[in-house]
């Protein structure tokens, strides 16, 4: 056998035999959104400006100017900047105007507020209710792209997670059920 022969077909070996890489990213589960927010709170978006991108080092795509309605962890300012739409193209917070829940981490070096789970950290609010994680039945919550929302009361959601956060317990999937 050829000397090439052997190079290409021990590439193909180990090109098969390799661990698959997955592209896509993964996203924290409930819980661990709320252990790794610094702060988490409800919030009004008011404006958001487009930012010009720099693509490396992590850079953001837009700042949106805030009123905090409520702190729920952490204690921020009446009014606030956070940033989104970041330049890794398969999680991205893209920030609009309305209201939210909203779980926040801040990069203490660049003095920025942004998302701690890209944009399942941006949960919109609708009335009483909120867009939340639950489990259909099926097992655990998959931290790539499986996760199911469901419109729950708010007001469970945040009884449940005032319970969690005094008592350092891990939230369960599901949040005090449909709501309505």
């Amino acid at each position: 056998m050829r000397r090439s022969t052997v190079i290409i077909v021990g590439c193909i070996a180990l090109a098969w035999a390799a661990p698959k890489a997955h592209a896509e990213g993964g996203y924290c589960q409930p819980d661990e959104m709320i252990r790794r927010s610094d702060y988490i709170a409800i919030i009004t978006i008011g404006q958001v400006v487009p930012l010009p991108k720099i693509r490396w080092p992590w850079d953001y795509g837009q700042r949106a100017n805030v009123r905090v309605e409520r702190n729920i962890k952490g204690t921020l300012p009446p009014t606030i900047d956070i940033y989104g739409e970041e330049n890794f193209v398969c999680q991205t917070t893209l920030l609009s105007q309305g209201r939210f829940l909203v779980f926040l981490w801040e990069d203490k070096d660049r003095a920025q507020l942004s998302s701690c789970n890209h944009q399942m950290g941006i949960r919109p609010i609708r009335g009483d209710g909120v867009e939340w994680y639950y489990d259909n039945g099926r097992g655990t919550l998959s931290p790539n792209f499986g996760y199911n929302f469901r419109r729950q009361r708010l007001s469970s959601l945040l009884r449940h997670m005032a319970v969690l956060l005094r008592s350092n317990q891990s939230l369960q999937p599901t949040a005090g059920g449909s709501g309505g």
